[in-house]
């Protein structure tokens, strides 16, 4: 627990510059990333810094020769960053009827 709050902490501390250096490492194709992902999406500020800097990776990569490498390391890193997926088996949702609108000109009686 101790090391991925380290983790996260000196991730924080890291300029804009040096997080976008730190993430290419991460997702670098043979790059062993480990829990990291899973630590840092547990903290949302750092979590939503990660994403863009992998959103504007994204958009490089498509300069890269080996460009599907990149997009595939780059969307596992996504992945991580959202969490588990939502079970498709959960309850369905309840609607409630909507009851009619009547339209009428003014001065006409209501129905009943």
């Amino acid at each position: 627990m101790s090391t991925s709050r380290a983790t996260v902490e000196q991730w924080l501390a890291l300029s804009h510059p040096e997080l976008v250096d730190r993430v290419r490492a991460a997702v670098r194709p043979g790059a062993v990333a480990g829990p990291v992902w899973t630590d840092i999406a547990a903290h949302p500020v750092l979590a939503a810094r990660v994403r863009g800097v992998l959103s504007s990776l994204a958009a490089q990569s498509a300069d890269f020769r080996d460009r599907s490498a990149w997009r595939a390391r780059i969307e596992q890193a996504q992945a991580a960053l959202r969490g588990p997926a939502v079970p498709a088996n959960r309850p369905a949702t309840r609607l409630r009827p909507v009851p009619p609108v009547v339209f009428q000109a003014p001065g006409q009686p209501v129905p009943a």
